[in-house]
């Protein structure tokens, strides 16, 4: 996918000044509108995302995303912070790198970005799991992170990582939602198939960790697993009225198989917003999505019927310049995750603007004393907790609903 603007190879990282081209591992750079802000001097923000790999579907939704935050921040079109130039009349320019969503690559990833490429900023690593090797490196080195990925520990702990923020989705926001939606369904025993990995795991833990409910059977399954049968027949031997798959990836649509060819799929099944998207669609078809609800959707990009525009006013302008930007209508691309890419960029692009300064200590400061409207909602971060999304910004949608990039709140 190109942005149209002229192009020359740079090496193995995509370097773009208010664009980016991507394309596997070529790079590119293209020079912002003249007069807009000036790139002579950018302010450097480097991106960590899935290109490759089994997640890769993560990086052809957030990337198309944070580059039209740079386009926006460049031009001065903004809607939450209409008239900017750049960062302090500088352009920004994004070096994006492919982490394969591995975490071992993601931390050379960010690496490369501190270090070789001294970036201002850092977004991303994009998951829970490549989340971790990223936080010692940008948190020694003093530079400011925003993470589109739900790993709690990240935000919890300012003390240990001062610079890194999530205005994203965590377990511990997440889970609530989940626990409500199977009270909602009316579940008493839910079952549940956990991928082994460090989402999965942590959101298992989250979720029988409580006493609203008894869990009928709990199987733990090796990432790569290409037949679930047998797991999803124990599952289904241990006559649950509901399930959590917490899978993503290749590994959620060889669960969702699995559970159509056991014809469970009269049985309410729960799983991560990654469900809602076109490939698994596509990949299991309708049928293999009935009575599945994915978890984590941003309310304000949801809709509460068959059809029309996302509910939130934000969203909406973000759904109509989305559209316009990437030249699809309808959009393929899936909206919630998209909004999430582009509230890990807008906001510190605000706070540096705000604070005057590219100083991570000033910036830090400022968002720890002052809200920011993001698409998901008011972002309220504080010295206590670098935490940004709450509860009851979250809501669950039908996986199969998605029309347009918008997807149908379930309730």
């Amino acid at each position: 996918m190109t942005t149209g603007r002229t192009a020359f190879s740079l090496g193995s990282a995509l370097v773009v000044c208010g664009a980016i081209v991507t394309g596997g591992t070529a790079a590119s750079f293209a020079s912002a509108p003249p007069g807009a802000c000036d790139d002579n001097d950018p302010v450097k923000v480097g991106v960590s995302v899935p290109l490759t790999g089994p997640i890769a579907s993560y990086g052809d939704t957030f990337v198309p995303a944070i580059e039209l935050a740079i386009e926006q921040a460049n031009t001065g079109t903004i809607p939450a912070y209409p008239g900017s130039s750049g960062i302090l009349g500088r352009c920004l320019e994004l070096i994006v790198k492919d982490d394969a969503g591995d975490p071992t690559q993601a931390a050379q990833v960010v690496r490369q970005l501190v270090y070789e490429n001294e970036v201002d900023f850092v977004v991303g690593p994009s998951s829970s799991s490549t989340v971790g090797g990223s936080l010692d490196i940008v948190n020694n080195e003093g530079v400011i992170q925003f993470v589109p990925a739900g790993l709690d520990a990240a935000g919890d702990d300012p003390e240990t990582y001062p610079y890194t923020f999530v205005p994203a989705v965590t377990i511990n926001r997440l889970a609530p939602t989940w626990v409500d939606y199977l009270q909602e369904l009316g579940s008493e025993r839910p079952a549940l198939l956990v991928i082994n990995f460090q989402l999965g795991l942590e959101s298992r833990d989250a979720i029988i960790n409580n006493d609203l409910f008894e869990v009928a059977a709990v199987e733990v399954v090796e990432p790569g697993t290409t037949d679930m049968t047998a797991a999803m027949q124990r599952l289904q031997d241990a006559d649950p009225d509901a399930m959590l798959v917490l899978a993503t990836g290749a590994d959620l649509i060889a669960a969702l198989h699995a559970r159509e060819a056991l014809r469970m799929t009269d049985l309410p099944a729960i799983s991560f917003i990654g469900t809602a998207t076109q490939g698994v669609l596509d990949a299991v078809g309708e049928a293999g999505l009935e009575n599945v609800y994915a978890g984590q959707a941003i309310k304000s990009c949801t809709r509460t019927g068959e059809d029309g525009p996302p509910r939130g006013e934000l969203c909406a302008a973000f759904h109509a310049a989305l559209k316009e930007f990437v030249g699809e209508d309808p959009l393929t691309l899936n909206l919630a995750n998209a909004s999430l890419a582009y509230d890990a960029t807008i906001p510190m692009i605000i706070a540096a603007n705000e604070a005057n300064s590219l100083d991570p200590d000033d910036v830090k400061a400022w968002l720890e004393a002052n809200p920011v409207e993001a698409i998901v909602g008011t972002l309220q971060f504080s010295p206590e907790s670098h935490l940004g999304v709450l509860p009851e910004y979250l809501t669950m949608v039908l996986a199969a609903s998605q029309s347009d990039g918008v997807l149908t709140a379930s309730s």
